[in-house]
């Protein structure tokens, strides 16, 4: 995932230079969606270590790994999405980086909001019974709610960009 992290970060800082220029931020939103598949596929990975039968704590310990690399990527992205928000000629995309402030607010292992904090009671519990049934349940349901949230806000950001793509595309023919 970092490297499609360090993509998103590159986009956003040239586009934050660039000022827009007037065009959508096209290679941003191709980042960010290779970002957003990495958090799908470690919060499926979850659900299919769980039904595998996979142990707690391994499952913990690679989730206690993440969560270290998510704060340190979530931290960059955050400020980087802030730059742009603060870029007033920015402004015409600003709905669009709130929508990239917002699903980097709620990850699932570092965010905040209802999602997170299951999966924050689901870590808990396991850490204490990492062999209960009752833990295995609950961390299942942390991933499915999480990725329920995470696909939410990458779908108002999917729309957000078409919107832009939209706005750009009927100014260019109000133009020619």
């Amino acid at each position: 995932m970092l490297d499609s992290v360090i993509s998103l970060l590159d986009e956003a800082a040239l586009l934050v230079k660039s000022r827009g220029l007037g065009a959508p931020p096209d290679r941003l939103y191709e980042a960010f969606k290779l970002v957003h598949s990495s958090q799908i596929d470690r919060l499926e990975m979850v659900g299919r270590a769980i039904s595998d039968g996979e142990s707690m704590k391994e499952v913990l310990r690679r989730l206690s790994h993440r969560r270290v690399e998510e704060d340190t990527e979530r931290t960059a992205l955050l400020g980087a999405v802030r730059s742009a928000l603060d870029n007033k000629e920015l402004s015409a995309m600003h709905a669009f980086f709130w929508g990239l402030q917002s699903y980097f607010e709620l990850l699932p292992l570092t965010g905040s909001g209802p999602a997170a904090e299951v999966m924050e009671h689901a870590i808990a519990r396991a850490v204490r019974e990492p062999e209960s049934l009752r833990a295995r349940g609950e961390m299942a349901h942390a991933a499915v709610l999480n990725l329920r949230a995470v696909r939410r806000a990458a779908r108002l950001i999917a729309n957000e960009y078409a919107s832009i793509h939209y706005v750009g595309l009927v100014r260019r023919r109000s133009i020619g």
